[in-house]
């Protein structure tokens, strides 16, 4: 998560598109919420923790791939 909020940190800085911020801030969200949610009710594995383990991590990767596009002149 820390990793998250510094990619959209940076996207801000850089001056990215404040939809493309909006957009991966709100799938990151998304993505804790339901994870969180279906670990509070079971412990074990479910498609929804995996779900949410999903969306975190193309929330990290569109970020990555928009921080790499906006580093190159």
């Amino acid at each position: 998560m820390p990793g998250g909020l510094a990619a959209l940190v940076a996207l801000a800085v850089v001056g990215a598109l404040p939809l493309l911020v909006h957009g991966v801030g709100l799938v990151l969200f998304a993505g804790r919420l339901i994870h969180a949610i279906s670990l509070s009710r079971r412990g074990a594995a479910s498609p929804a923790r995996s779900a949410g383990v999903l969306l975190t991590w193309i929330a990290y990767l569109v970020a990555g791939v928009a921080l790499l596009f906006y580093a190159i002149p």
